[in-house]
């Protein structure tokens, strides 16, 4: 849970999810994984998302450069309005760093809070990811995390962003070839 020393103890903790990208379904779909975590009840969640000038999905370094510059103005002045933030994009996006510069409240993105919680669950990971351009950024964005190590492969899916919502669970599939080739197999 997020809290910051300005929130009460005997309130909500106010969390701001942040869709980077302009696409209503995907900050839903997020808001949707939110819902079933332990301590959502907890907390109140209120949601984000881009305006039309950012991209519909984000697919690349640039998009996501185009996405934080869209977002910023907007978000700065919400900050005092929140005890934390979650960016919803699977990367290492510039918007977290971008509002860590204006905030001393926590700024995560969900790439490094899922992948330092993958950590301690067991000792190595791999990532299913859309296309091939988020192979190398992905790497890097690993390496900037210290987790080299603990990293069993990176391996794209060639689905868009916007078709994750139409594939459903068939990408995770444990017979899955990409899965296979890192190595990986999905536990229930």
């Amino acid at each position: 849970m997020l809290a910051s020393p300005t929130s009460p103890s005997n309130t909500q903790t106010k969390i701001l999810l942040i869709n980077p990208n302009s696409s209503f379904s995907m900050t839903s779909t997020a808001m949707k994984a939110l819902i079933g975590l332990e301590n959502f009840s907890s907390n109140q969640v209120d949601q984000f998302t881009a305006s039309s000038v950012a991209p519909s999905e984000i697919t690349s370094f640039t998009t996501e450069v185009i996405s934080a510059a869209a977002c910023i103005h907007n978000l700065i002045p919400l900050l005092e309005q929140y005890d934390g933030f979650l960016v919803a994009c699977f990367s290492e996006h510039p918007l977290v760093e971008m509002l860590r510069e204006h905030t001393d409240k926590p700024v995560v993105g969900i790439m490094e809070a899922s992948l330092v919680h993958a950590t301690f669950l067991g000792h190595r990971f791999g990532i299913l990811t859309t296309n091939k351009e988020w192979e190398p950024l992905l790497a890097k964005s690993i390496h900037h995390l210290a987790l080299d190590h603990r990293c069993g492969g990176i391996k794209a899916t060639n689905i868009s962003p916007a078709s994750l919502e139409c594939v459903g669970q068939d990408i995770y599939n444990p017979k899955d070839e990409q899965l296979n080739a890192l190595g990986m197999t999905l536990t229930e």
